[in-house]
């Protein structure tokens, strides 16, 4: 079972915004509990084309501290 707070969309697929993220939702809240649906937001990452540099960036931090 799954019950994220939320679903963010990265990458070239966060640039085309609510023309994707509108069905999307929709479609999330059809084959979901109700009640997760609503309570679910699905958003575009905020970091843009850095996203992948900073995961990577974390990783690596992560790693020379463990």
């Amino acid at each position: 079972m799954v019950n994220p707070d939320t679903v963010v969309i990265g990458g070239t697929l966060a640039e085309a915004g609510s023309p994707l993220l509108d069905p999307l939702h929709r479609a999330f809240g059809r084959s979901t509990i109700p009640a997760v649906a609503q309570s679910t937001v699905v958003s575009r990452c905020q970091l843009g084309a850095r996203a992948a540099a900073m995961g990577a960036a974390g990783l690596v931090a992560r790693a020379a501290t463990t």
